[in-house]
């Protein structure tokens, strides 16, 4: 299953940096590259829509100075 996620949505609707909502679980959240710039994450989250056993998984990357 794909699915197209805004930042908007990861950020307000889904709370993924702040580690899951009401409506969502983040499974995993991993650092899997660093730039000069940035840090990448991978970060794999349920949410209720899905069937049991599924997840998506999403990479997003935060400024490594901030």
């Amino acid at each position: 299953m794909t699915k197209t996620f805004t930042k908007e949505q990861l950020i307000d609707e889904y709370n993924i940096l702040g580690n899951g909502s009401k409506d969502c679980t983040v499974i995993s959240d991993e650092i899997v590259d660093t730039t000069r710039w940035s840090i990448i994450h991978t970060v794999v989250f349920t949410t209720p829509e899905l069937p049991v056993g599924q997840a998506y998984m999403v990479h997003y990357s935060v400024g490594a100075t901030e």
